[in-house]
């Protein structure tokens, strides 16, 4: 049975009588999709706001941007074709100056999967391509060079000034048939100045470190307890010593004609009982060499006054104390 156009609605599609398996119409209308029953119906056309310029650009770019993927893939891809097809060679690289720790950090990053880079004692052994080998020896021919030679020397110098003022007044009454009164006012003003310098030393290796140590080893009695198999006690009196004093370690490394220094000084007094407190800081700093860089220093101020019933006495003075590196190179 053909549903009838008529019963559609304005919508496209088209209503007719259902019918049952028995053959029999039903009341009930169905409505089929204009669609299906006209399948050349024209499309409806797309609601964008695109043209069709900008459509075709859109595709072009992206077709271009998975191109130079593809074409980057390849590239890698053929890079590490060529990398592993080259053959390992093994080479052992002695070293004349320097030591496989010091060499082993810059080289490492130079040797690329599968191939490996470790050191045996003063040798270096490198197993790579033999572009990369290459490579190696060029750099080595750089690091592996003779460390230079340098003369450290640290200064201390030492300022003190002081002033002292006094006042003081005498005098005598005498009664009887002579009188009088006698007074003595007397004023003292005294400054002086001091100053010292010392200089201390030493000769190092270029990356090597320094230590320069100035003090005294002070005696500690000691006393231990020891219990014996058959349970007696002993006393067992000992004498130890504890270094006090000031100390400085200095570790140079050259750039060129600058110098830069790791510093650590360290300083220790004796405290009660034996016991040493000790004091530590570290710094970096850096010059040209032959220059006097200054570290640091300490300033300390003093002031004292006294008075009595017939004068008065004051101290005033300042200590300062600077501490100064040079770091030369002997040729």
């Amino acid at each position: 049975m053909k549903p009838d156009p008529a019963a559609c609605s304005s919508s496209g599609s088209i209503r007719g009588p259902l019918v049952k398996s028995d053959g029999s119409a039903d009341k009930q209308d169905s409505c089929l999709q204009a669609a299906t029953a006209h399948p050349t119906a024209p499309a409806v056309p797309e609601r964008s706001g695109r043209s069709p310029r900008d459509r075709a650009s859109g595709t072009a770019g992206v077709r271009r941007f998975a191109v130079a993927r593809v074409a980057w893939g390849l590239l890698a891809l053929w890079t590490v074709a060529q990398v592993h097809a080259q053959p390992l060679v093994l080479e052992i690289h002695a070293l004349k100056y320097r030591t496989v720790e010091q060499v082993l950090p810059v080289v490492a990053p130079l040797v690329p999967p599968p191939g490996t880079v470790g050191g045996l004692q003063n040798q270096l052994v490198v197993r790579a391509t033999a572009q990369t080998q290459a490579d190696i020896r060029a750099v080595l021919d750089r690091l592996d060079a003779p460390p230079r030679r340098l003369l450290i020397s640290v200064r201390h110098d030492d300022q003190s000034h002081s002033r002292e003022t006094a006042t003081a007044a005498q005098g005598q009454v005498v009664l009887g048939q002579t009188r009088g009164v006698g007074v003595d006012l007397r004023l003292q003003d005294g400054r002086s100045s001091a100053a010292g310098q010392g200089i201390q030393q030493i000769q190092v290796l270029e990356g090597q470190p320094a230590l320069i140590r100035s003090g005294q080893s002070s005696p500690v009695p000691m006393r231990q307890t020891v219990r014996g198999p058959d349970g007696s006690i002993r006393v067992i009196e000992t004498v130890d010593y504890r270094e006090t004093g000031s100390s400085l370690q200095v570790l140079p490394r050259l750039a060129g004609e600058q110098v830069i220094l790791d510093i650590l000084p360290e300083r220790g007094e004796p405290g009660p009982g034996g016991s040493v407190s000790v004091q530590r800081l570290a710094t970096q700093v850096s010059g040209r060499l032959g220059e006097w860089i200054e570290l640091g220093g300490v300033t300390q101020d003093s002031s004292v006054r006294q008075s009595t019933l017939l004068g008065s006495t004051s101290r005033a003075g300042r200590e300062a104390r600077r501490t100064w590196v040079r770091v030369e190179e002997i040729r």
